[in-house]
């Protein structure tokens, strides 16, 4: 009993300090107290678990006395004192339009059905699979934060920051599962739209307007691909685009609070992952810009305003850098600091060798087709034409220079990101710009007279063409365009499916907001549909219950069947791994399985970057050859490996081959698996094969001194994979 009150005051106290941050400040539009309610809950999250993180006090009592310390010390600090500001009685309860409150309601619905979606299926996204939802698990099984090594692959994502994957870390607490964390991101896509309708309203659009400008971006099947699952991407562009709304708030009103979380919101960008640092730079130039001309006649109150803005960003994001700078060498390790060709702070490998990845584009003739990936081919056109018309609404109708810099803005951004990151080839790094450049919209449908009826018109297709009809597969500069409809109009059951939810939500908004006489009918319809929603995903099988077409899903070729007869067959056990980077579904369905990869070398407690500084000691190594530099699996030895399974506790081995790209640099055999399945088959007395397909075998490993027998349980799981042979 005590234990889950414990656990249940670790969960919630971060709720009551963004609470008590929000209460403290003057009446604000729902829009402004929900993205103040999220920077203040998401940085209470990631300071808390930062702290007792690095002072490996990751437990749920200590969570609780923190979280506590920090509700206490929010109250000091900000005071919870609302003021009694009524509005104006013919503004208090405003009645919305119809339009506004069917975009609403379409808004909602995408977001249902992704949340929907992500708690009914697994973790299928290959960079969840490999560290986002890795991660926090080892971080709470091992207690502390810690580097977690990530093999047969990019070696960086053990260094990275990683304030996302903190806050999944507390979402794993309340239900010890990963239910929560599968929509990890769904809050982060509530915080973007919130944010986004208040950049619209405070440029000076109407409320539908403000609605019309986050549709498209919702629509983005990249955007509700990354709601739908643990990754990091969707809420790095929310924390951009709540600290540009803040930014603007703080502009209007020069409360320092707004400046303060404006700050904390750039602070958790820094902190999640390293590209964070290049949206961070000009977004906190213009926060501090913005604080030096509100306060421009007052040298004390603009130094008092700078402290209150900048305190965020160090706190909650540089923790990570200098982690890195203090262990490794570089704040951005494995990466190297350079300035003029020089290497300021010397990491693994240099932007010459991250030049050279297949990840980097070989010239500007791919840029086209990465921008519009970005923002979906079917919806970049659109954003196009509302760029030029409402930078030229701005210019004509001379709306100031703030509306110019925002619409101006994402092109800059973009240009920047495909100029200075070398694996300018993910679009998904374009998430943030592209988030911040759909004010264009409403800018466009701002326009007087019946020129707004142009990007009226093309808003409507695009979103038609987006939703149910696929874009003609083509292929240009060997990217590949391939977009099917966001749904699955070929299935009744999608159609049906999608309509009921706009339907009942429709009417769910209109019995809030309208109160008419037909309210317990329009309630009783409402409830119908919401529950019978609700209800269809969780009953039918998983070939019919996807009614989006969304969830990036990794590659066909990994060991599906295998990771399934691992969640069947093994809980609670010590498991290493070899062969692919991808180990997240070997920790079991709770999960509760020790999931670890072992040394093939004389150094069993050694990390990526403890190979790279002793080679670099012991020879002269050229940092531009590799992004991917490989010490780690040199001077392999089956008698050193073997040791190291058994210092570690290791009774199960699970094997996979490389992928391709790992195949380039690493040895392996002709069927593409490591060095340890021929260690494993090499030795039956010590390796005993459970399960093998040609995607993986799982082995039961002895050691001596054990019995030769196998127990009697475990003869039960020999052989119930399908043989390669």
């Amino acid at each position: 009993m005590i234990g889950s009150l414990i656990v249940l005051a670790a969960v919630s106290l971060p709720v009551l300090i963004a609470a008590a941050v929000v209460a403290s400040g003057d009446p604000a539009p729902v829009a402004e107290t929900l993205v103040r309610f999220g920077v203040a809950l998401f940085g209470a999250i990631v300071f808390a678990m930062t702290l007792l993180g690095f002072a490996g006090l990751l437990i749920p009592t200590a969570m609780a006395l923190v979280s506590l310390a920090l509700l206490a010390s929010a109250v000091l600090v900000f005071g919870i004192h609302p003021k009694e500001t009524p509005l104006p009685a013919e503004e208090a309860k405003p009645r919305p339009r119809w339009g506004t409150l069917v975009l609403l309601s379409v808004l909602l619905t995408l977001i249902a059905v992704a949340a929907v979606l992500a708690l009914r299926f697994p973790v299928t996204s290959y960079d969840a699979m490999t560290y986002h939802a890795f991660f926090p698990v080892k971080w709470l099984q091992a207690g502390r934060i810690e580097i977690v090594p990530t093999p047969f692959g990019d070696p960086a994502p053990a260094y990275s920051p990683s304030n996302v994957e903190l806050i999944y870390l507390w979402t794993l607490i309340p239900l010890k599962s990963d239910l929560l964390m599968r929509a990890g991101q769904i809050p982060f896509l509530l915080l973007a739209l919130a944010a986004l309708y208040g950049i619209g309203r405070h440029m000076g659009f109407s409320k539908g307007t403000s609605l019309l400008t986050a549709l498209p971006f919702a629509a983005n099947p990249l955007v509700l691909s990354q709601a739908a699952s643990p990754e990091v991407d969707l809420a790095l562009a929310a924390f951009f685009v709540s600290g540009i709304y803040l930014t603007l708030r703080y502009i209007a009103s020069g409360n320092a609070g707004a400046a303060a979380l404006a700050g904390m919101a750039f602070g958790l960008m820094l902190g999640t992952k390293y590209l964070g640092a290049l949206y961070a730079l000009p977004a906190t130039l213009f926060l501090v810009v913005a604080v030096i001309v509100r306060c421009k006649d007052s040298f004390a109150r603009a130094a008092c305003h700078l402290l209150a803005a900048l305190w965020g960003i160090p706190v909650l994001g540089g923790i990570w850098y200098i982690r890195n700078w203090a262990l490794l060498g570089s704040p951005i390790y494995p990466g190297t600091v350079e300035l003029g060709g020089r290497a300021l702070f010397a990491g693994a490998y240099t932007r010459a060798a991250m030049l050279k990845s297949p990840f980097h584009i070989p010239d500007a003739s791919w840029i086209p087709p990465i921008v519009a990936q970005a923002f979906d081919p079917r919806l970049f056109p659109l954003y196009l034409v509302c760029l030029l018309f409402g930078i030229g609404a701005a210019i004509a109708l001379r709306k100031g220079p703030l509306r110019l810099a925002v619409l101006l803005a994402p092109p800059v951004l973009i240009a920047l990101v495909l100029w200075l990151v070398p694996y300018n080839s993910q679009y998904r790094f374009l998430l943030p710009a592209v988030t911040l450049a759909w004010p264009a919209l409403g800018a466009a449908l701002e326009l007087p007279g019946r020129t707004r009826w142009i990007p009226a018109i093309l808003l409507a297709l695009s979103l038609a063409w987006v939703c149910a009809a696929p874009f003609p597969e083509a292929e240009w500069l060997r990217i590949r365009f391939s977009a099917e409809g966001l749904i699955r109009v070929e299935e009744p059951a999608a159609l049906a499916i999608c309509f009921c939810g706009v339907l009942g939500i429709l009417a769910l908004l209109f019995a809030l907001f309208r109160k008419r006489t037909l309210l317990p009918l329009v309630l009783t319809l409402a409830g119908t549909v919401l529950i019978g929603y609700s209800a269809w995903p969780l009953l039918c099988d998983a070939s019919s219950c996807r009614p989006l077409r969304i969830g990036k899903t990794a590659s066909g070729d990994l060991p599906w069947q295998a990771w399934s007869w691992i969640h069947r067959n093994l809980r609670g056990v010590t498991l290493a791994y070899a062969g692919n980077n991808c180990p997240y579904h070997l920790l079991g369905e709770q999960p509760d399985n020790r999931v670890m990869y072992i040394n093939v070398n004389a150094h069993p407690s050694w990390k990526f970057h403890d190979y790279e500084n002793a080679k670099r000691w012991s020879e002269s190594v050229d940092l531009s050859l590799t992004d991917k530099p490989a010490a780690y699996r040199e001077q392999a030895s089956f008698e050193a490996w073997m040791k190291n399974l058994e210092s570690a506790g290791v009774g199960y081995l699970f094997v996979t081959p490389m992928n391709r790209s790992e195949k380039e640099y690493l040895h392996h055999d002709r069927d593409g698996f490591p060095m340890e399945r021929a260690w494993a088959r090499s030795d039956p007395d010590a390796f005993t094969l459970l399960y093998s397909d040609n995607q993986a075998e799982v082995y039961r490993v002895r050691f001596s001194g054990e019995k030769d027998r196998i127990p009697r349980e475990e003869e039960s799981l020999s052989g119930t994979g399908p043989s390669s042979d």
